[in-house]
């Protein structure tokens, strides 16, 4: 019964303390609009609240807002660990300091010797962040992270009061800038790439506008893939690793030819339950179209003509929710890109009978961001909607 009393009270006392002190933020979620070098940064804002339910010596009362990145990997077959702790920020509020020489000699004798009364104590902080910080974020072996460390340092003998809050900080991108690329390879194709917009925020499908043109002979695109990848490169005490990764890929398959008919099934094809005779009629047509393009490609083939039709198709290109996004730092750096391999069979000189097939590889940098300048409501920001993907406990990789 005694050892019971005893864990009671001593949760009381943890109780108390937790309730004795806490930080308050306008907005718990801040915004970085633009890149590094666009965003004018955001304010920090809230205000340190201080309950003292009776009158209590107290010698200092600060508030500190730190930034860090903090890496830990190590190399396959090596014990050797990498550990790198590197400071953004660290700004501090001193809101009463009584073991301060200057400040002693500005208050008087008899406040510094007496307790500080009974009441509720409200301290207003605000600070500026630059828009060059880093957001906060999770990669594999690492994180950004940035926290309130609020302490109240009592006299002698009595326990300080610690209280820790976490911000979270968001970098938003403009969704007005798109992405076009247009280029010819090898005279064999020639090909466009469209993007919306560069930046593209999780969670949300892809969309791209894929264009392709043959120039060689009885050239036939056999297929299409593209895949998103995520290049990551933690960089510590000298030392430097490359993870490599592929987040999603989608193959379209016979893409000349699917290209080719898509316009015509949805032409020719009903929707309606009602409509079924004349579906049954436009299948009929489907499959005669279809023939009749199938006859036009081997025609063009054996004739060696140039199919100057271009081919065009718009994928909605999907990927997983967990996912790191974009960001440069001078250790953790997170990158993606789309990776497009074109398949294209072209006839094989020494065998006539035969095709060769040629790869075109092309590499498009993108931004994966968890917003654009769209932003949401604050209120709708809750956890939620912000959480991280979980990185992997340190214990577990040691």
């Amino acid at each position: 019964m005694s050892h019971h009393n005893h864990l009671s009270k001593l949760a009381n006392i943890i109780s108390n303390h937790s309730d004795e002190l806490r930080i308050n933020l306008i907005e718990n979620t801040l915004f970085l609009n633009g890149s590094p070098k666009e965003s004018l940064g955001c304010f920090l804002r809230g205000e340190l609240v201080l309950n003292l339910a009776k009158a209590t010596k107290i010698k200092k009362i600060k508030l500190n807002f730190i930034g860090k990145i903090v890496t830990l990997w190590k190399r396959p077959n090596n014990t050797n660990k990498f550990v790198e702790e590197e400071e953004i920020i660290n700004h501090q509020w001193t809101f009463l300091d009584l073991t301060s020489p200057n400040y002693l000699s500005t208050k008087p004798i008899a406040f510094v010797n007496h307790k500080i009364p009974s009441g509720e104590y409200i301290y207003p902080f605000e600070l500026f962040l630059p828009g060059s910080i880093p957001e906060t974020a999770r990669a594999g072996f690492g994180t950004i992270s940035y926290e309130l460390v609020a302490t109240v340092t009592k006299s002698r003998f009595v326990p300080n009061v610690h209280v820790t809050k976490h911000v979270n900080i968001i970098r938003t991108y403009p969704n007005d800038l798109g992405i076009a690329i247009a280029k010819e390879w090898k005279n064999t194709l020639a090909y466009e790439i469209n993007l919306p917009t560069k930046a593209n925020v999780i969670g949300k499908p892809i969309n791209i506008g894929l264009t392709i043109q043959p120039l060689a002979e009885k050239l036939r695109m056999a297929n299409v893939q593209v895949s998103l990848v995520e290049n990551t490169i933690y960089e510590v005490k000298g030392h430097r690793s490359v993870e490599t990764k592929t987040i999603s890929n989608c193959k379209i398959t016979n893409f000349d030819e699917q290209t080719i008919l898509k316009k015509e099934k949805n032409f020719l094809f009903g929707t309606s339950k009602s409509d079924y005779p004349s579906r049954v009629n436009r299948e009929f047509l489907w499959n005669k179209e279809k023939d009749k393009e199938q006859n036009n490609i081997r025609e063009i083939n054996e004739s060696g003509k140039v199919d100057t039709r271009q081919f065009t198709k718009n994928i909605l290109f999907s990927f997983p929710s967990k996912i790191n996004h974009s960001c440069v730092t001078s250790t953790i750096s997170v990158m993606h890109y789309l990776n497009f391999t074109f398949v294209a069979k072209v006839p094989d000189k020494s065998k006539k009978s035969r095709r060769s097939a040629k790869q075109v590889h092309i590499k498009v940098p993108i931004t994966i961001c968890r917003f654009t300048d769209d932003l949401p409501l604050y209120e709708a920001t809750n956890k939620d909607q912000l959480l991280l993907p979980e990185a992997p406990s340190y214990a577990s990789i040691l």
